[in-house]
């Protein structure tokens, strides 16, 4: 590594001994410098800026002017001491940096510093547009404070406009906007209703106040139905009219299903007979009813979800429809109602499957062999629930990406790559996962590819996978799906009575094998184990209570995952299908979805209820297909993986007769 001796006047001979001294033995005085060498440099640099041993850091400093996170120890420097700062000073990293992450969080960390201090026109001159809300409203507020009311006050509306209590930073911004003439009742009402809809019914009380006392009167029926949704048809002031008569109602007939859907049906027949509500309100009860009646089994509320008519483009109305029917089998009624579909969603692959699976059981199986033999072409749950109707190899094929060595040298070479592999191997992994998301907007398809590459050669496969999903490229599997921590998983498999497959299925679909992985409700690691489900692991292993750092580590986090995926399949009665909505949602929830009647898996799955968890199951269970073939097993096929799921009534009637037999 060459020295550029200019930026800093020491003799060669000293620096180096001073490396020396700072580094231990190593040979410092080689002609290269290496990589393990440069990072204990960086840190021992870094160490002195915390320590504000600033001629320290000066002495170090041009051993490091090619490495790649010199601009991160600028960065520390100038966050160091901001109150010491110019704008001159900033603006220059600013420039020099410009488009890079470290300038991104110079000037966040900058622009904190201006607001705390209210330097308001320079937070106006440094301010660039983001998401964050506080930084929005402390531009607005800086717009404000400099004379620029006018342009501040027609951007407040979309910031106002929330169903939940916004930041302190908005504070000062909308007390100055709510005496212009920019504040009408309209954006009052408009935020009242999106807090309703929020069930935020504090936040509603609160902008009481702006409204005059006829509107406040309506606002207090408003919270009346709230609370009692049944008043929506006792209510004197429903009787008048008002521009946001309606979305009561509505509200009335949402709080009332939350409760009771059948319940929720009978009041929305009221409300209708009562008072006639227009289209679009229409619409939309309609729709927020049919998705609560689904798993309903009164005949009742089938006839309700049959007569409605969804919007041609109402997709989600209308494929609750088709999930209902599935539901209770109406295999007619699947048909015509995937038949009503846009062109579009026909052609997804779920459609495709389910309309196979009507075709069967009208006995047309000549053109449900047909579809489903094409479906099974693909390499996805529905496709390999296809190829296991039509007994079909499922679709394994493994390409690597096309992307050569020469391309991936040339993305490894870029400044944000360089910076990231130095951060990776550091462990920085925010920033070094903030540098690799700038990387790829750089980047077009073939460059993504390569970049997908050059992270797996990092061994950092989430980013590696997540990076070659951008560009819509399948058939690596070899990167897609990678063997890491085989050992620990094939020992805690085969000690928990697991199917190792499996167990790759939940932490592929889990944590994409980041190991330092934190979701935003707080679960840790590979098998994303929240803290208080792997305190209950370890105390029925009798081990000691992990601390959070500790469930980063992979054996542990893989030790106690395997044990909590054994727990939830046992209680599940041993279905893999139960065990692995569980392990998403949880047993208490999934207990809660189980039919009344016995129903086929694949049905089972479509109708579970959050989304999230729908998706999950799905993933799940094909990627451990996926993983039986990439550990060289075989492959046990999803038919075999999805017993059919026995339903409530049944246990019942046993539980019954044992009781008759005592």
């Amino acid at each position: 590594m060459e020295i550029d001796s200019s930026t800093q006047p020491v003799a060669y001979s000293a620096f180096f001994l001073i490396l020396a001294l700072l580094l231990g033995t190593e040979a410092v005085f080689s002609a290269s410098i290496t990589d393990e060498f440069q990072r204990k440099l960086f840190l021992k640099a870094e160490h002195a800026i915390k320590n504000n041993q600033q001629s320290l850091y000066q002495q170090l400093r041009p051993a490091l002017v090619n490495y790649p996170l010199l601009p991160y120890l600028e960065l520390e420097r100038l966050s160091k001491n901001l109150s010491a700062a110019d704008n001159n000073e900033i603006t220059g990293f600013l420039q020099q940096q410009e488009g890079t992450a470290v300038a991104h969080l110079l000037r966040w960390r900058w622009l904190g510093y201006l607001a705390k201090r209210q330097r308001w026109q320079d937070y106006a001159d440094f301010y660039q547009p983001v998401r964050n809300v506080t930084r929005q409203c402390h531009y607005l507020n800086a717009l404000i404070q400099t004379g620029q009311k006018e342009q501040a006050f027609k951007l407040v509306s979309p910031l106002w406009r929330h169903g939940k209590s916004r930041p302190k930073a908005c504070d000062p911004v909308f007390a100055a906007w709510q005496k212009s003439d920019q504040f009408t009742t309209d954006e009052v009402w408009h935020r009242i209703d999106l807090a309703m809809s929020r069930n935020n019914s504090s936040l509603a009380k609160y902008l009481k106040r702006f409204l005059d006392k006829e509107d406040q009167a309506w606002l207090q029926s408003w919270l009346r139905v709230h609370n009692k949704p049944e008043r929506a048809l006792t209510e004197s002031k429903l009787v008048n009219s008002h521009a946001y008569k309606h979305k009561i109602l509505a509200h009335a007939v949402y709080r009332q299903t939350r409760k009771d859907p059948l319940e929720g049906m009978e009041l929305w027949d009221k409300i209708q007979k009562k008072y006639p509500s227009d289209q679009l309100t229409t619409h939309l009860v309609n729709r927020k009813l049919a998705a609560r009646l689904i798993h309903n089994d009164d005949p009742a509320a089938y006839l309700f979800l049959s007569s409605i008519e969804p919007c041609s483009h109402d997709s989600t109305l209308q494929e609750t429809r088709i999930r209902a029917a599935l539901l209770r089998e109406d295999w007619d009624k699947v048909r015509l109602w995937i038949d009503r579909l846009p062109p579009d969603q026909q052609s997804e692959e779920r459609w495709r499957y389910w309309k196979a699976r009507a075709m069967l059981a009208s006995g047309q199986y000549k053109a449900a062999t047909n579809a489903l033999q094409s479906l099974a072409e693909e390499r996805s749950y529905y496709g390999f629930l296809a190829a296991d109707a039509t007994e079909m190899p499922y679709m394994l094929d493994n390409r690597e990406v096309p992307a050569s060595p020469e391309e991936v040298k040339k993305i490894s070479r870029l400044p944000e790559a360089e910076r990231t592999r130095e951060l990776v191997a550091l462990e920085r992994w925010s920033h070094a996962r903030r540098e690799w998301r700038y990387l790829q907007e750089k980047l077009s398809q073939q460059e993504l590819m390569a970049a997908a590459k050059l992270a797996e050669s990092w061994d950092w496969h989430d980013q590696a996978i997540f990076t070659l999903a951008k560009t819509g490229y399948w058939d690596d599997l070899d990167l897609r799906f990678p063997l890491e921590h085989k050992g620990k998983v094939r020992k805690r498999a085969a000690r928990t009575g697991l199917n190792p497959a499996w167990v790759y299925g939940v932490i592929r679909q889990e944590s994409a094998f980041n190991p330092t992985a934190v979701s935003h409700t707080g679960a840790v690691g590979l098998m994303q184990l929240m803290p208080s489900t792997a305190r209950m692991m370890a105390r029925e292993m009798r081990q000691k209570t992990p601390s959070k750092r500790q469930l980063t580590d992979p054996d542990t986090n893989i030790k106690l995952g395997t044990n909590y995926l054994r727990t939830v399949l046992d209680k599940l009665d041993g279905n893999p299908v139960l065990a692995t909505a569980a392990y998403n949602a949880g047993p208490h929830r999934v207990e809660r979805w189980l039919p009344e009647q016995t129903l086929a898996a694949d049905i089972w799955v479509e109708l579970i209820p959050y989304k999230e968890t729908r998706t999950y199951v799905k993933r799940v269970l094909t990627y451990a297909a996926i993983y039986d073939y990439r550990l060289g097993q075989k492959t046990k096929r999803l038919s075999k993986r999805m017993p059919f799921i026995e339903g409530t009534a049944r246990e019942t009637a046993m539980t019954e007769k044992k009781l008759a037999n005592l």
